[in-house]
């Protein structure tokens, strides 16, 4: 395998699933912050973007 095809190989396996991380990652921040008495004011926005974000790294399928 040569490291073009190696290099393309990792971005689509971003592309797949870098978005479900992207959107994983911040929910499970905030719940831990939250079971550690932690209070964040608004965490929907924290979602909202980490979703919109996601959609943007996976783009149009």
């Amino acid at each position: 395998m040569n490291k073009i095809s190696s290099i393309s190989s990792k971005s689509n396996l971003w592309k797949k699933g870098g978005g479900i991380l992207v959107t994983l990652i911040p929910l499970v921040i905030i719940e831990i912050a939250a079971w550690a008495w932690i209070r964040i004011p608004n965490p929907p926005p924290i979602l909202l973007l980490a979703i919109v974000l996601s959609v943007f790294i996976g783009g149009l399928r």
